[in-house]
């Protein structure tokens, strides 16, 4: 169980657009790799993303709304998916030009609906600041090893757990410590630590916190 796990239904049960930013650097490293450049080459990779056709489309689904990608006209919602480019997403996303080249993609999706849950390692603190209600997912490492070794299980992937604990370190420091929007709790979010906790058990959390922010917001407006 992970943030996008989370994202998912309770984006569902608010019937509102579920959007994990993470998708958008995952869409460049595939094009990147689709165009033969270099993960290390900075210079192309900021080409690329201020060149790239990239677009986000809205999407009714048997459960709710959902978010596709298109890049140069072809959909590679599915494909980009895909376990080996979330390393290659979180290199390309330290770099401060492609981060500005999809910054202001990233707040238009946030702008496109009534309602919409983002996930991603820069919300709260770059992508939509002014967020009504923010809040940082926390679990231990060892904890989030477990996670993401029964997932590449389930998908069939032969990994060891010191090799998922080594990628997850590595993802963290990168993330981190990058020049441009590191990863960093908002200060005005809302730590929810999700050890050892349901999906459901998550999710009715944060339904009862947002219900009474609304609440908040609409006696402001009453007085």
């Amino acid at each position: 169980m992970g943030k996008s796990t989370v994202l998912a239904e309770l984006a569902r049960q608010l019937n509102a657009l579920p959007f994990d930013t993470g998708i958008v650097y995952r869409a460049l490293a595939w094009a990147a790799q689709q165009n033969g450049i270099s993960l290390d080459d900075e210079s192309r990779l900021n080409s690329l993303a201020q060149q790239l056709q990239l677009e986000l489309r809205r999407e009714e689904t048997s459960n709710g709304l959902a978010v596709r990608i298109v890049v140069n006209g072809q959909d590679v919602s599915e494909v980009v998916r895909a376990p080996e480019l979330g390393e290659a997403a979180s290199r390309v996303a330290a770099y401060p030009g492609v981060r500005a080249a999809l910054l202001a993609l990233q707040r238009e999706v946030a702008a496109s609906a009534e309602r919409v849950v983002i996930a991603g390692r820069d919300i709260g603190t770059v992508v939509v600041p002014e967020a009504t209600l923010k809040i940082w997912l926390d679990a231990s490492l060892d904890e989030r090893v477990r996670r993401r070794y029964h997932e590449l299980q389930q998908r069939g992937e032969e990994v060891t757990l010191a090799e998922v604990k080594r990628d997850l370190m590595q993802r963290d420091q990168r993330d981190t410590s990058r020049a441009a929007a590191p990863m960093q709790r908002a200060a005005d979010a809302i730590v929810i630590q999700t050890d050892g906790r349901s999906v459901q058990d998550i999710v009715q959390q944060i339904l009862l916190l947002a219900k009474e922010r609304a609440r908040c917001a609409d006696a402001a407006r009453t007085v």
